[in-house]
């Protein structure tokens, strides 16, 4: 959703919000403390009014009107409305939020969760240095200090009644803290990244025998190859 300025569209995006940060905010690197934010259980909580108006509220700013903003927000609405399951035989209708295996289903939070966006950066008694969301997980290099930083925790707490938010911050910031597929440090005076795989991950890869054509097996080092230079900012 490219509209939206708080909204990463994936790790490149983010990759590349460090770097305008560390040009244009060098001067406050060395009071940061990095922190990331994850919204507890953002697609079942998102409150299907507060949703409905989220997108009827982009919707209307859009230069072509078609479809209506009407019929985009009926569709919308049978999309939730219409949420079954089965288990154990038993059906289940979801009555708030939204599943998240739906193709709208992303775009939709997102659009969601604008508005929260919006307020926690128009909040003067906060500096936000920086804040980027991907669905779910954000994060924000903190300027204001631990004391300042545990009352804004609290108050992002009391903005809606189902929209949670739980928080991580490195006490080392030359350790850094995870996100995304990064690893986020602080040295020399700059915020720098590098790879970072959950300890799950086997880095299990395409067996070369398999009847995969040729190109895509001999593929596989060049883009894992690119994706680690691409996210380490030190050789």
């Amino acid at each position: 959703v490219v509209e939206l300025p708080y909204v990463l569209k994936d790790s490149s995006d983010f990759l590349y919000q460090i770097h305008k940060f560390n040009l244009c905010q060098s001067d406050k690197i060395s009071n940061i403390i990095l922190v990331s934010w994850d919204i507890v259980a953002m697609f079942p909580s998102i409150d299907n009014a507060m949703g409905l108006q989220a997108c009827e509220d982009l919707l209307k700013k859009r230069d072509v009107l078609f479809p209506s903003t009407t019929s985009i927000l009926e569709a919308t609405r049978i999309t939730f409305e219409n949420n079954i399951s089965f288990f154990n035989n038993v059906a289940y209708v979801q009555n708030n939020g939204t599943a998240m295996g739906p193709h709208n289903a992303c775009s939709y939070a997102d659009i969601a969760m604008h508005p929260i966006d919006v307020i926690i950066n128009s909040n003067e008694d906060f500096t936000i240095a920086l804040w980027c969301r991907f669905k779910d997980d954000i994060f924000c290099p903190w300027v204001m200090g631990i004391e300042k930083l545990h009352e804004f925790h609290a108050w992002i707490n009391t903005l809606h009644p189902k929209i949670k938010f739980t928080m991580n911050f490195a006490e080392d910031t030359s350790e850094g803290i995870e996100y995304l597929d990064t690893r986020v440090y602080i040295k020399d005076s700059l915020i720098h990244t590098t790879l970072y795989t959950k300890p799950s991950d086997t880095h299990a890869y395409l067996n070369p025998n398999s009847c995969h054509p040729k190109h895509v097996c001999t593929n596989i080092p060049q883009g894992v190859a690119k994706r680690i230079k691409r996210i380490c900012s030190e050789e």
